[in-house]
């Protein structure tokens, strides 16, 4: 009879440790699956940051590209208007000129007209 509890006790501890080893196994699966999940987070997070810095540094090349081709834009309107400026006043002056040899040839052929007329 003694022996039957014992045997009975030792039949249980048994159940109790196989239960336990399933457990212990399930969990250990469960540990190992979360561990991966949480490396592969880390990862993605990794290459989001990565990603991250990368679009921060385009953005930030963008800006100065921007900036310079905006000066440079700005250098060439000037440019652009001060040789309008300059255009025009060479037009303005050679029309002036214009005016000027218009105007003396003008008088050289009336003074010359003037000059046949009085001869007849």
């Amino acid at each position: 009879q003694a022996r039957d509890v014992i045997l009975a006790q030792v039949s249980q501890a048994e159940t109790s440790l196989m239960a336990q080893r399933s457990c212990t196994a399930k969990v250990s699966e469960d540990v190992l699956e979360a561990e991966r999940k949480l490396f592969e987070a880390d990862r993605n997070i990794n290459r989001f940051a990565e990603t991250l810095e990368d679009t921060m540094l385009a953005i930030a090349t963008i800006k100065e590209l921007d900036k310079e081709k905006a000066l440079k834009l700005s250098n060439m309107e000037e440019e652009t208007q001060k040789r309008k400026i300059a255009d025009k006043k060479a037009a303005d002056e050679a029309l002036e000129l214009q005016e000027k040899e218009l105007n003396a040839f003008k008088a050289k052929q009336a003074k010359i007209s003037r000059h046949l007329q009085t001869e007849a």
